[in-house]
């Protein structure tokens, strides 16, 4: 893609970005609306992968015995790594930009 025809999207991405970190969800999925509010994502990209983790960690609690079991059958796994990475991004401060 040719700069000149970047720059718009970028733009257009940058917009979206600073309308969505700037709004207030109203009713709806508590640990979405935190992960939004407490996020500070910088781009798209982070703004869905802030999401996603807070979808993660609602999917932990509620299979919390299943998934603690099968994490203590399977330590070294890629399912067990997959867990730690969302508990520590679920317990780390929001980084500031």
């Amino acid at each position: 893609m040719k700069l000149i025809e970047k720059l718009p999207l970028d733009a257009a991405q940058s917009f979206a970005t600073h309308l969505l970190q700037g709004t207030e969800a109203v009713g709806g999925n508590l640990l979405l609306k935190r992960a939004h509010h407490n996020g500070n994502a910088a781009d798209m990209l982070t703004l869905a992968d802030d999401l996603q983790v807070a979808q993660d960690y609602e999917r932990y609690l509620n299979n919390r015995e299943v998934i603690n079991a099968l994490i203590a059958a399977n330590p070294n796994t890629a399912f067990t790594e997959g867990w730690a990475a969302t508990f520590a991004r679920v317990q780390a401060p929001p980084t500031v930009i």
